[in-house]
């Protein structure tokens, strides 16, 4: 499989445990100059907008996936998240309080790469981003 499509894969399932969860996913990889958010989601509740990114991983030789968003990746979150809310103002989404999560998906596959036998998964919520 390659990264591309572990990547679209990780999202595909991070949006459908949202949904379960209650989330309403608003937009999908949201692009501007500077950054990308992969999921942009209104929270069960209704007062958060969330922006989430999504790491995917088959292992943690390399470190969780967590730990590959650094403070570069949170400053173009920022940025992304901003723009966004920008183009959005006159939306009932700018009266939600913004939130970035984590969404780290593990996917273990057999040899052949073709069938995924094992999903985890571990959602971060409200990541410190000063």
């Amino acid at each position: 499989m390659s990264r591309r499509a572990l990547g679209k894969e990780g999202e595909d399932i991070a949006c459908r445990y949202l949904e379960k969860k209650g989330y309403h996913t608003v937009s999908r990889n949201y692009t501007v100059r500077g950054g990308e958010i992969d999921i942009i989601a209104v929270s069960p509740c209704g007062r958060n907008i969330v922006f989430i990114e999504v790491k995917t991983r088959t292992g943690i030789v390399n470190g969780s996936a967590g730990e590959a968003v650094n403070d570069k990746k949170l400053k173009h979150l920022c940025q992304a998240a901003e723009r966004y809310l920008y183009e959005n103002s006159g939306r009932d989404i700018s009266q939600m309080n913004p939130r970035f999560d984590v969404i780290e998906v593990y996917i273990n596959e057999d040899k052949n790469m073709q069938k995924t036998q094992n999903i985890a998964l571990n959602h971060i919520k409200n990541i410190d981003i000063n």
